[in-house]
């Protein structure tokens, strides 16, 4: 056990190439970024893809194409229901300020942040 022998050399040698080889091939993965986001209006409850591939981006609230007014937040999936995602529901309040809303002209419950998403297919953004 003393003595290192020079098959010893080859094989540690061996296991530090296999262990290049394996950080090479995991580091090498290109990331799949999303390429459009969906918006839907607190209003009416209808839905906007956006395309966001390459360096576009969405401002919250994003322009309504359709009514110029800026009402367009982000939700997401919880438990199968449809939430205005927890950085934007501040938001709401800005948006019933700057438009003289009520909570009763939202399709948003203000107390879950459920939001009641139209049937209507999903529309271009812009």
């Amino acid at each position: 056990m003393g003595s290192v022998r020079p098959w010893h050399y080859i094989l540690f040698g061996a296991a530090i190439v296999a262990l290049g080889v394996g950080l090479y091939f995991s580091m090498k993965k290109e990331v799949d970024l999303a390429d459009r986001v969906v918006l839907v209006d607190v209003l009416t409850g209808d839905r906007y893809a956006f395309d966001i591939s390459g360096r576009k981006m969405v401002a919250y609230p994003e322009t309504n194409p359709d009514t110029g007014q800026r009402t367009l937040i982000g939700v997401e999936e919880i438990d199968g229901k449809t939430v205005v995602r927890d950085r934007q529901r501040d938001l709401l309040r800005e948006i019933m300020e700057e438009y003289d809303l009520s909570p009763e002209d939202l399709v948003v419950d203000l107390t879950t942040y459920e939001i009641r998403v139209s049937e209507s297919p999903i529309r271009k953004g812009r």
